[in-house]
């Protein structure tokens, strides 16, 4: 399994999502973050060290793979850990130059390289999503997992955690 993210900071919701996953499928989760991501300025080598440190009681590989269908590529045949956010980003053309076109070819591959999405869900703009809440692709849809409400929740999210401890 493979937990994509930034982990800036790693807290106590992806250490749960990780053990609830490794516990679900019995395999172990790696976390994966990409040098160059789609939503964020690239990461340097000051910061690489400082997440690797960060994340030093976690199996952790870096990636110059900032799109979904980059990671299917370099892992092939496995499941990502991913919340309901995440998932939606997917299914979002504007990660495919506006087209559905090119978004359904990339789903197709993902689908090929028998990739799945473990979706937890995540508290968004006052409501919490999960999987039976949004409106995604059939192709995507078949892709995941969902991992219940009742399952699994914790309300947590390093972008909160960062503007407090700024």
């Amino acid at each position: 399994m493979i937990f994509p993210g930034a982990f800036n900071p790693l807290h106590d919701g992806h250490l749960a999502m990780i053990r609830y996953a490794e516990e679900l499928t019995g395999k172990t989760a790696s976390l994966e973050i990409s040098v160059f991501n789609v939503d964020q300025p690239p990461l340097d080598f000051i910061e690489m060290q400082s997440r690797r440190d960060a994340l030093a009681s976690c199996p952790l590989i870096f990636t110059n793979a900032p799109t979904f269908v980059e990671k299917c590529r370099i892992f092939p045949d496995v499941t990502f850990i991913v919340g309901a956010d995440t998932v939606s980003r997917i299914a979002d053309t504007k990660y495919y130059n506006n087209s559905i076109d090119q978004r359904d070819s990339a789903l197709d591959e993902m689908r090929k390289s028998s990739t799945k999405f473990l979706v937890f869900g995540r508290y968004s703009e006052k409501e919490f999503l999960d999987l039976d809440k949004l409106t995604l692709p059939a192709a995507l849809t078949d892709m995941c997992i969902r991992v219940a409400e009742e399952d699994f929740r914790m309300d947590v999210s390093s972008s909160e955690i960062r503007a407090t401890h700024a």
